[in-house]
């Protein structure tokens, strides 16, 4: 069955909006706000560098300050992602059924999309150290979390990413079949 040329046109306008709410969220947002919790608690040289087409926080994690602020300033994109996607989510039962929420609906998606590639990405280069400026690689310096104790490490990861993914899923699916 094809859909009608007319149809395709009307949901363009919500396509473009949630894909850049998303991007935006994605390369500015999560990075801007590491780099702003990193200053606001005093970690050595921290700054933004703009890569490419995104932003990048830099930070080193000091051994000096409290391991709660570490950790937390570590995992801040994903706390940014999960609120993000939690205001969203709210923000979708609010809306009716229409571009809007067509928006809210991809926002949405793209988040949940980026945390599985992101929260993946970190656990394998918490077991390969492929990336040494990753901030869950820092993390994992600072803990002196070696072979056996890196593995429970991206098991706590996986584990977070499947509860993350649960949640979404099911209300993503209850929206659709509203």
């Amino acid at each position: 069955m094809k859909d009608k040329p007319g149809k395709l046109i009307k949901n363009k306008p919500s396509v473009i909006a949630g894909t850049l709410m998303g991007l935006i969220t994605v390369l500015y947002l999560t990075e801007l706000f590491q780099y702003l919790f990193a200053a606001i608690f005093g970690l050595p040289s921290a700054g933004l560098s703009f890569r490419v087409i995104y932003l990048l926080a830099e930070f080193e994690i000091d051994s000096n300050a409290s391991l709660v602020v570490n950790i937390f300033i570590t995992v801040t994109p994903l706390v940014v992602l999960f609120i993000s996607t939690q205001i969203v989510a709210y923000k979708i039962t609010k809306t009716s059924l229409g571009a809007a929420r067509y928006s809210l609906m991809l926002y949405q998606l793209i988040m949940v999309g980026y945390v599985l590639f992101y929260l993946l990405y970190q656990a394998i280069t918490i077991v390969i150290s492929i990336d040494p400026s990753s901030d869950f690689v820092k993390l994992a310096a600072l803990l002196k979390l070696e072979y056996p104790f890196n593995i429970f490490g991206i098991f706590f990861i996986i584990f977070m990413l499947a509860i993350f993914i649960n949640i979404n899923a099911r209300k993503i699916t209850k929206y659709i079949n509203k």
